[in-house]
């Protein structure tokens, strides 16, 4: 506990100052980890509470069920942002090709 606590003190003191790269504010939002903060708690006390009052076999069942749903839907988000970037990456390939003055058909001439 104190060593997680030291890492955080020392990150906050590295970052408080820094900027937000696309935005005149600050890197860290204040208002918004601290509306955060509240349930972050209350996750872990009900947490600890199931952890004593649940049999070992049922939390690990519980956190694979949990783990696997977030793996699932991590995937289903990386698939389709790979879909879209690569439809975009082949429009603009089809629209640079289409416009630079190298001719259509690569294969040689005899």
């Amino acid at each position: 506990k104190g060593t997680i606590f030291g890492v955080a003190v020392g990150n906050f003191f590295f970052i408080r100052k820094e900027r937000h790269p696309k935005a005149d504010r600050p890197m860290i939002d204040y208002p918004t980890a601290i509306f955060m903060q509240g349930g972050e708690l209350a996750g872990v006390v009900i947490g600890v509470l199931l952890n004593l009052l649940l049999a070992e076999i049922v939390t690990i069942i519980l956190s694979a069920i949990v783990l696997g749903f977030n793996a699932y839907k991590t995937l289903q988000k990386a698939v389709a942002k790979r879909r879209a970037e690569t439809k975009v990456f082949a429009e603009a390939n089809k629209s640079r090709c289409s416009s630079s003055s190298y001719p259509k058909d690569p294969s040689p001439k005899a």
